[in-house]
């Protein structure tokens, strides 16, 4: 399978990985974590640099994230079908 049908068909699947991802129970208690928690610190009255400080470093930490999902994603794909490929269901 080509690099090019590989990225085509990861680039598909985001919609449906978002549906499964709200219906996680996990990720549904995990959000409700994260909005008690930004409940606690809107009450802590932060200066609006110390915001924007804080705002910078979850930023970061997200988009890091977000770039290591996309490639343990993209690298479990490519170990499933060189896995099919060993068991001879692809050519």
């Amino acid at each position: 399978m080509s690099d090019h049908m590989l990225d085509i068909i990861i680039k598909n699947s985001d919609r449906r990985l978002d549906a499964v991802l709200f219906a996680d129970e996990e990720y549904r208690q995990s959000d409700r974590e994260i909005s008690g928690r930004l409940r606690c610190l809107n009450r802590m009255k932060l200066t609006r640099r110390q915001e924007r400080a804080v705002d910078r470093l979850l930023t970061a930490y997200n988009e890091q994230n977000a770039c290591c999902s996309r490639i343990f994603y993209e690298q479990g794909f490519r170990d499933c079908v060189s896995l099919l490929k060993e068991l001879g269901v692809f050519g």
